[in-house]
């Protein structure tokens, strides 16, 4: 996987979008007992994972010291948030 040239706020909005979309086709699908839309939260799923790993690396090579890693700790959590 290599890293692309997107900014880490591109990358929050984007995570932050498809998350959603992800949940309300997941509740949608329960509702509606579709399988196909269930086929499609798990597409999502992985766009959403790709989209994590890339803040997570673009936020690792961002880290040079200690205070570096403490101020953009907050960047992992949301990663989590996303995922």
């Amino acid at each position: 996987m290599a890293l692309q040239s997107r900014s880490v706020h591109d990358l929050l909005k984007e995570g932050m979008d498809k998350g959603i979309v992800q949940f309300d086709l997941a509740m949608a699908s329960i509702a509606m007992n579709d399988k196909e839309l269930a086929r499609k939260v798990l597409e999502i799923e992985k766009e959403v994972d790709e989209i994590v790993n890339q803040l997570y690396m673009h936020t690792a090579l961002s880290i040079r010291s200690p205070r570096d890693a403490e101020e953009l700790l907050i960047y992992f959590h949301l990663g989590q948030a996303i995922n």
